[in-house]
């Protein structure tokens, strides 16, 4: 008599549970779409440690493509599963311990940090202790948070359309200190170029819950003198790129708008 396996399969293979497809959702979530494919090597990666082969993975998050509100009746899938419809559920009732959490999965079942995670050079001269692991989880928190905002905005400012990473930043809309439970919400985000992420974040422009950038007036009387409040000026009136994925939160920007904005 053949072997029998204990776990649950479908017509398909093994059903997958929801810490896998959390993993997906997580590969989902920092990859722009047009690379998901059987080929790409974080699917691989991923599709060795699940046992699973790398076109079940990249099915699998084409599945929760399918259910992404940006993409509602754009994308053709498999039959959706119950699974998926639950993690979309978990996510959207707390995207950011819901991130902290397929993270820390991710992590651990690939056996390392994301592969091109670094620390930066001030943290490995710290001591070890509570101190450093505090401050190791808050980078690898701000590069997730960095992988999912560059993939949702195409890897583009909104406001400008430069595309050139290393002059890009994720731009918390509500800051890092304000509220740690949003730290790593995708939808707490915007891609901006590092001079406008720096007005941003000090409050010299802003973006109305209807995605229109806002300038500060102290800019205004700035104009004559200053290239950059001219550069800054320009945006005033345009309507940011919107994102594939993760729109900004209605609520978010409204705090922007209402406690940093300098109006």
């Amino acid at each position: 008599m053949p072997n029998q396996s204990n776990a649950k399969k479908s017509s398909r293979g093994p059903i997958w549970t929801r810490e896998e497809t959390m993993m997906a959702f997580n590969l989902y979530s920092k990859m722009p779409f047009g690379q998901i494919h059987d080929y790409h090597p974080d699917i691989v990666e991923l599709a060795k440690a699940l046992n699973r082969p790398p076109a079940s993975v990249s099915m699998k998050m084409c599945n929760l493509a399918t259910l992404d509100p940006q993409h509602a009746g754009r994308i053709k899938g498999l039959r959706v599963a119950r699974v998926e419809k639950e993690v979309w559920a978990e996510f959207h009732a707390d995207p950011g311990q819901f991130m902290l959490e397929s993270e820390e999965l991710l992590s651990r079942r690939i056996g390392k940090p994301p592969a091109d995670f670094r620390l930066d050079p001030d943290i490995t001269d710290l001591p070890k202790g509570e101190t450093r692991r505090r401050l190791v989880n808050m980078r690898r928190n701000q590069f997730v948070f960095r992988k999912m905002i560059l993939s949702a905005y195409n890897g583009r400012c909104c406001v400008t359309g430069l595309a050139v990473p290393d002059l890009l930043n994720a731009s918390h809309i509500v800051p890092w200190s304000a509220n740690p439970n949003e730290r790593i919400n995708p939808r707490n985000g915007l891609c901006l170029n590092t001079l406008h992420d720096r007005a941003f974040d000090r409050g010299f422009i802003t973006v109305s819950p209807d995605l229109i950038v806002c300038v500060s007036r102290k800019l205004h009387v700035k104009a004559d003198e200053s290239v950059g409040a001219r550069f800054l000026l320009v945006s005033e009136g345009k309507q940011i790129d919107r994102p594939v994925r993760f729109p900004p939160d209605r609520k978010f920007l409204d705090y922007h708008y209402r406690e940093i904005f300098q109006r």
